[in-house]
């Protein structure tokens, strides 16, 4: 027969060891406010991603409007050969190149918004785009480049990142080789160039090996990214996986505790009932 005060303290122990796990099994947060927010809202950070795109495109066009006009306005104090290439440049805000480049940067924008998804695609298709020269908009093209590169360590796989890589090293060096210069497409609007950039004949491999260096650089930040977040996404799957097989042991010791009071019991009930058929 068991004693009251044994039965008292069984039962007060899964209250609290109970306790003890909800204590215990506080989870895990990302650090920092900014990534927790970051991370809570994927899509509002890709459109935060394509507006800046698109207000450095609106920046870099006004540039690109502004200069020739206020080199029209001194011809006196301006570089014959400067002017000459502003006024070429202003071209690209004109039809039919502007659906050019408004193709451009339509494509731009659905490749960084499918970058989680599907970011080699879009970076292979801007590769391909540089053919066609974009004017002061290569800048933020450029960088939509970096993002998509970047982005595909982080949300795919590190081969698939290497392969981003070779892909846009290597279309960058034949433009830089076919059109002189990584900022200078083939096409144009005034037709085809071909080896008529702005740097010397014997610096195009220099040019292109700074560009392969900066996608390098680029690459390995989000191979080193997307492996630490890969890791801390891991080291949470397995603290929620504790977690539940802790859940399920309490479960299996509540059964196995109520078993042994209801053992207990039947022993108490079966004595007492053998005592009264004795007496």
């Amino acid at each position: 027969m068991s004693h009251p005060s044994r039965r008292r303290s069984s039962a007060s122990a899964p209250a609290t060891s109970s306790v003890d796990l909800d204590a215990e099994a506080l989870l895990p947060r990302a650090p920092g406010v900014f990534r927790r927010w970051i991370a809570a809202h994927p899509r509002a950070v890709d459109w935060i991603i394509v507006g800046c795109y698109l207000a450095g495109c609106a920046l870099f066009s006004v540039i690109l409007a502004a200069v020739p006009m206020a080199a029209q306005g001194s011809p006196g104090t301006t570089d014959e050969l400067a002017r000459l290439r502003f006024e070429v440049a202003s071209r690209y805000l004109l039809p039919p190149w502007l659906l050019v480049v408004l193709a451009i940067v339509g494509v731009t924008v659905v490749a960084l918004l499918i970058r989680r998804s599907h970011p080699l695609p879009g970076l292979i298709a801007l590769s391909v785009l540089q053919i066609f020269e974009q004017g002061a908009l290569v800048v933020p093209n450029a960088v939509a480049i970096f993002v998509l590169l970047f982005a595909i360590p982080v949300h795919r796989t590190v081969r698939q990142g290497w392969i981003g890589w070779a892909v846009s090293s290597i279309i960058t060096t034949v433009i830089v080789q076919l059109g002189g210069a990584s900022s200078v497409g083939v096409l144009n609007p005034v037709g085809v160039t071909i080896s008529q950039g702005v740097f010397a004949p014997g610096s195009y491999s220099s040019v292109s090996l700074v560009n392969a260096v900066w996608l390098l650089a680029v690459l390995l930040l989000g191979i080193n990214l997307g492996n630490r977040r890969r890791y801390v996404e891991a080291l949470i799957e397995r603290v929620h996986q504790l977690v539940r097989e802790r859940e399920q042991r309490e479960q299996i010791a509540a059964g196995a505790e109520r078993a042994r009071i209801a053992r207990e019991m039947h022993d108490v009930v079966a004595h007492s009932l053998s005592v009264m058929v004795t007496l």
